[in-house]
């Protein structure tokens, strides 16, 4: 999975962690996911069976097992960016010696 991917993951899982039914479209509006994302993820937990799909609204199922809820959990966690391991950060503000 890329590092899109598991953003768009993490942030469907969370939002449908609630056990509500969610539009597909909601995940674009409120995460800017692309539609490959959102399908590519839709169909990962289809394909998983950990979420039910009725015309363009999905939820998380309701009989879940704890196998499941750990699959969950593991879509959930994302890497750190490859980006940040090279990140030298440098002092924002000098130290002041006293206070005025």
């Amino acid at each position: 999975m890329s590092e899109n991917i598991n953003t768009a993951t993490r942030e469907i899982v969370t939002t449908l962690q609630d056990r509500c039914w969610h539009e597909i479209y909601e995940f674009h509006e409120v995460f800017n996911l692309s539609p490959e994302e959102i399908y590519e993820v839709i169909t990962l937990m289809l394909h998983e069976n950990l979420i039910e799909k009725i015309g363009y609204r999905i939820r998380l199922k309701t009989s879940l097992n704890n196998i499941d809820l750990s699959r969950l959990n593991k879509m959930k966690k994302t890497k750190r960016p490859v980006i940040l391991e090279t990140y030298q950060p440098k002092h924002l503000t000098k130290v002041k010696k006293h206070v005025r």
